[in-house]
């Protein structure tokens, strides 16, 4: 489904409202050289009784990254004019749709969109329907020293990404079994690149007379484990940069 048309010379827009079940968001960028980097994104699942942040104010790059991320996050081509068009998928709900109920509705917002592009936002439909979704939460480490930190992870526990900036130095993971493992960036770099194939691209493509460059992927952006076998985490920094993470959860409402 539709839900904004050919957006452009806007650089925000505000409670863009969603009541027919979907399990995604697919953005689309057009018009400019410039990919989706910047742009920043929130949805907020409204019920009669409750209100559920799905997406936190985060850019649509990280999010696409981090919900696909087992499948090539992105599909970010390069045409022969010089012009980028971009298409990112963003994921609510695994396996269904979010189940929207009498007054139910998705609330989303963007920001810090370009003026001068073109955007359109899809909301995709599947025929299974739910009372859950997919909570993404972010953590920042801010100091310029070394620091040692531990996180728990709860039940619902699905993924951790954590940014591949320079900053972590080791992790630590904490098994339900009572086992732990540690992995340094090398290793995590390693990983994510055998989770996460499609990000040695790009790939170059041939219609016409033109040629297109397309780049999916991102493990050179992220560090990605699935955690549905650990309690808990223990991060250790480099220090000098701040390191962000995020925690992916699924839940009920």
């Amino acid at each position: 489904m539709e839900i904004i048309k050919s957006l452009t010379g806007s650089t925000s827009v505000s409670d863009v409202q969603v009541q027919k079940p979907i399990s995604h968001i697919l953005v689309t960028k057009t018009g400019t050289g410039n990919a989706i980097v910047n742009e920043v994104i929130s949805a907020v699942l409204k019920t009669a009784s409750n209100e559920q942040v799905v997406i936190p104010i985060s850019k649509i790059r990280d999010i696409a990254i981090i919900s696909q991320f087992e499948n090539g996050y992105m599909l970010q081509q390069l045409l022969a004019d010089a012009s980028v068009e971009c298409a990112f998928i963003l994921e609510l709900s695994t396996g269904t749709a979010l189940q929207l109920l009498n007054n139910d509705y998705l609330s989303i917002d963007l920001d810090k969109l370009e003026a001068g592009a073109t955007y359109s936002v899809h909301g995709l439909e599947v025929l299974e329907e739910a009372r859950t979704y997919i909570k993404y939460t972010t953590t920042q480490i801010v100091g310029t020293e070394s620091q040692q930190k531990q996180y728990s992870l709860g039940d619902n526990s699905v993924s951790l990404a954590i940014r591949n900036n320079g900053s972590l130095k080791k992790i630590r993971l904490f098994g339900y079994n009572g086992k732990e493992v540690a992995y340094t960036p090398v290793e995590l770099s390693a990983i994510a690149r055998e989770i996460n194939g499609m990000t040695i691209g790009p790939d170059k493509l041939i219609e016409g007379d033109a040629v297109n460059q397309a780049y999916s992927g991102g493990a050179a952006e992220f560090f990605w484990l699935p955690t549905t076998a650990y309690k808990g985490f223990e991060i250790t920094t480099e220090g000098g940069v701040d390191l962000t993470f995020f925690t992916v959860n699924n839940m009920a409402y």
